[in-house]
């Protein structure tokens, strides 16, 4: 079962398997940073935007549509 993790604070951490996916929005963009390997990574890009920093290769930008269609993509969707 894979679940989309949105991460929107970069302090917190969180288990994430394998087959999971990360999407990192509003506050939660400072932490993209952090090493998830094994993981597919997004970021909300209007956030990314907003606080002026830029897109980290591993990390792919995503709007408002594509968050949409990632919750719809994953079994589980958890807020962190």
């Amino acid at each position: 079962m894979s679940t989309l993790h949105i991460i929107n604070d970069a302090r917190k951490q969180t288990l994430i398997s394998v087959n999971d996916g990360v999407i990192y929005i509003e506050n939660g963009v400072y932490g993209m940073d952090k090493d998830q390997s094994g993981t597919t990574c997004y970021a909300l890009t209007p956030d990314i935007e907003a606080r002026g920093l830029g897109l980290p290769k591993d990390v792919q930008g995503v709007d408002y549509t594509g968050f949409v269609e990632l919750c719809t993509r994953y079994d589980k969707v958890v807020t962190w």
